[in-house]
């Protein structure tokens, strides 16, 4: 009858886990920049 709401839950995490993949990858890209990849991966 109607979209699930399990199905909803997971496109909105889809969303969430690619907005995160993507602040992520710009901290990755900075820390790379600036030297301080072990401080990232202890974060990590």
């Amino acid at each position: 009858m109607s979209v699930p709401s399990q199905e909803i839950g997971w496109s909105v995490s889809a969303k969430l886990l690619r907005e995160i993949i993507k602040k992520l990858d710009e901290i990755i890209k900075i820390a790379s920049s600036s030297s301080t990849v072990t401080t990232t991966t202890t974060i990590l």
